[in-house]
């Protein structure tokens, strides 16, 4: 299965936007609630730009095949 437009990192702002089009009146206290519950984990890229990521995908699918592209 591969997951079409999923990226290990977003920038934190790609991620509020996203929260907020799935409908989440409140995305920064989804964000950190997200975080709270280690489903992701916040972090920042070499130039101090905030991101985001995914902690693990197989801990939440673990029946299915996922084949990750690119370095883990």
């Amino acid at each position: 299965m591969r997951i079409e437009g999923f990226k290990s990192y977003l920038d934190r702002p790609e991620s509020l936007e996203a929260l907020k089009q799935a409908g989440e009146p409140e995305p920064a206290v989804a964000l950190t609630l997200l975080e709270t519950l280690g489903i992701v984990e916040t972090g920042s890229r070499r130039d101090k730009t905030p991101t985001v990521r995914i902690v693990d995908l197989y801990a939440f699918a673990p029946k299915l095949r996922i084949d990750r592209l690119g370095r883990r």
